[in-house]
């Protein structure tokens, strides 16, 4: 029934919503708890998403309103969940987005666009935060205490085999 669809779609989208955007009308409590849930399903519920909005792109003319409500779905988990679980998903949901936005509906490109932006800038704070934590390892290295703990951890080591 495409109108169960559409709403359980449409708890999804503003539950994720309340919970990342509008966190103080919850209680700290049972936003936790559901935030927990929301987590422990996430293997489920993101191939189940974009499965479905893969559907939806053949039937997207018959069922333009569900189609809508999917791909505004799968956005608001794109805000708030982490790059690691849509990796494995990327270049389909690009190819996906992107045909999306050849369509059309102006309701239709617009929603693809939001999900291609939100998952392009996750990849690219994925990114720099590796870049940077690369830059951080390189300075450790570099610095004169990790040369004294080597030379430290050498002399232990001499020690400890008794040279």
């Amino acid at each position: 029934n495409t109108t169960e669809v559409q709403l359980v779609l449409l708890v999804y989208r503003f539950l994720n919503e309340e919970l990342t955007i509008y966190a103080q009308t919850i209680q700290a409590h049972r936003r936790r708890q559901l935030f927990s849930q929301l987590q422990k399903r996430l293997n489920d519920l993101l191939p189940c998403l974009i499965r479905l909005a893969n559907e939806l792109l053949r039937l997207q003319e018959h069922y333009p309103r569900l189609t809508q409500t999917c791909l505004l779905a799968v956005n608001s988990f794109l805000t708030w969940v982490d790059y690691q679980h849509f990796e494995q998903y990327e270049l389909f949901l690009c190819e996906l987005f992107l045909k999306f936005f050849q369509l059309p509906s102006v309701q239709l490109r617009h929603a693809s666009f939001e999900c291609l932006l939100s998952l392009v800038n996750k990849r690219l704070a994925r990114r720099q935060l590796q870049q940077q934590q690369q830059q951080q390892n390189k300075r450790i290295a570099l610095l004169p205490s990790a040369a004294l703990n080597c030379q430290q951890e050498k002399l232990f080591l001499d020690y400890l085999l008794g040279d």
